[in-house]
């Protein structure tokens, strides 16, 4: 009776969203552009922008409103410039450009590029193609695309697909979108989508300014996994807060369900959700941010992780700065990241979502250290040196850049990742190239 009560009301919510004369389906600031994420980040830094920014992807209108109350006859060159390649984006938005996609990848390992927030390949050999659509009332993106995989499923995929209706604060949205939960750039317990992108359900809610909270973002989701375990739907939810203009915090809770075939998937999700079955995986991390001088700004930040049955403890500190240097823009970044505890074999298959796991923490520690550059030529460079100890008798070195060349009217995206030992079934060195075509 629960569940179909439940079902009933689905499309009388959606049909009050669709009804309301203030709703608005914005777009999000996606989790798939470290550039834009930095200039943002060095917003929030500065005091320009009140708003969570560890949390993605998030809507822009949790932020867009802000832009309006800038004084930009009194902001420094780096402030200027970040808000001007932000502005551009939202603007983008705004009026429409480039709704329609088109993306060919070709590359020798599907892992090529730059680890971390928005830098995986995804496929050795794919195109794909998307538009999108917004209205006042919702909005939605169609994509499709054929890549290279083992399985005949895996190969035609609708991934960035969405569709998402919203009232003032709330959202309701449904689709493959990738997601990125955490403070960190190469690290996060939370959600670090460098798999196929799962497909969900999720349920939002945005509120710029509470008491004593200050800016606020939730999201709570149920997704399909396919592996071969009983669990195989993920219930993950997110809070993001930001409570003083330097600080902000985030919680993340993620547990499974789906195996007790006795219990209604109603019942088994409330479980998971409040905490009452038998597993789950725990993140909080926070971020401390300041301006720097010579205009700079930037911060340090943390997040610690563990599972319910203590199999897996997890930290991860940061520390991470953006400046001018010249007319480029530059953000320096160092994590360390250890795992102290080994996963369960129940979270090694259920953390496992085709070719990767669906967070991004190291089997034993890693050290991390790199930059995000932006040229005043609209060149942009990723580049990072990692340290990973396996155990005690074996680590490797890695360096993985990331270069994108605005050319034939639309995007080119170099992706190189070299390591200094073979491992097995792991090519050495890797290349890519993605080209993205906007009309």
């Amino acid at each position: 009776m629960q569940t179909q009560i439940s079902k009933k009301c689905i499309p009388v919510f959606i049909c009050a969203f669709l009804n309301s004369n203030q709703s608005i389906a914005s777009p999000w600031v996606e989790a798939d552009d470290p550039f834009l994420r930095s200039d943002l980040q060095f917003m929030t830094d500065s005091g320009l922008l009140l708003m969570p920014v560890n949390t993605y992807p998030v809507r822009w209108s949790l932020f867009s409103d802000q832009f309006s109350q800038i004084d930009t006859q009194h902001l420094s060159d780096a402030d200027e410039l970040a808000y001007r390649n932000v502005q551009y984006r939202l603007d983008s938005e705004r009026l429409g450009r480039g709704r329609s996609h088109l993306t060919l990848t070709g590359a020798t390992s599907e892992s090529a590029g730059n680890d971390g927030f928005g830098g995986y390949q995804k496929t050795k050999a794919g195109i794909s193609a998307s538009h999108e659509i917004m209205e006042d009332q919702f909005a939605f993106r169609v994509a499709s695309g054929y890549r290279q995989a083992k399985e005949k499923e895996d190969r035609w995929n609708f991934d960035n697909s969405y569709f998402a209706v919203a009232s003032r604060d709330i959202s309701l949205s449904v689709g493959w979108l990738e997601r990125w939960w955490g403070p960190g750039w190469q690290h996060s317990s939370g959600i670090a989508q460098q798999s196929y992108p799962l497909p969900a359900f999720s349920f939002s809610y945005q509120q710029p300014k509470v008491p004593i909270a200050g800016a606020l973002w939730f999201e709570t989701l149920i997704a399909k996994q396919d592996n071969d375990i009983a669990d195989d739907y993920l219930s993950a939810s997110r809070l993001a807060l930001r409570p003083l203009s330097h600080l902000q915090l985030g919680g993340t809770y993620k547990s499974w369900f789906g195996g007790d075939h006795s219990a209604s998937k109603a019942n088994e999700w409330l479980d998971a959700i409040s905490a009452n079955n038998d597993n789950g995986l725990y993140s909080a991390d926070a971020r401390l941010s300041t301006p720097l001088l010579w205009t700079g700004a930037g911060g340090v930040y943390g997040e610690y992780g563990r599972t319910r049955d203590r199999t897996l403890s997890y930290r991860m500190t940061g520390i991470d700065a953006q400046w001018l240097l010249g007319h480029q823009s530059v953000r320096w970044v160092l994590e360390y990241a250890k795992q102290e505890e080994k996963l369960s074999d129940y979270y090694l298959q259920t953390l496992q979502h085709k070719r990767m796991s669906i967070i991004s923490i190291p089997a034993d520690k890693e050290l991390s250290i790199g930059s995000y550059w932006q040229f005043s030529t609209d060149q942009q460079l990723a580049l990072f040196w990692h340290y990973t100890t396996i155990n005690e008798n074996e680590s490797r070195h890695r360096i993985t850049t990331q270069f994108k060349q605005p050319m034939l009217a639309g995007l080119v995206t170099l992706n190189l990742a070299m390591m200094d030992k073979n491992l097995p079934e792991q090519d050495r060195n890797k290349f890519g190239i993605n080209y993205e075509y906007r009309y």
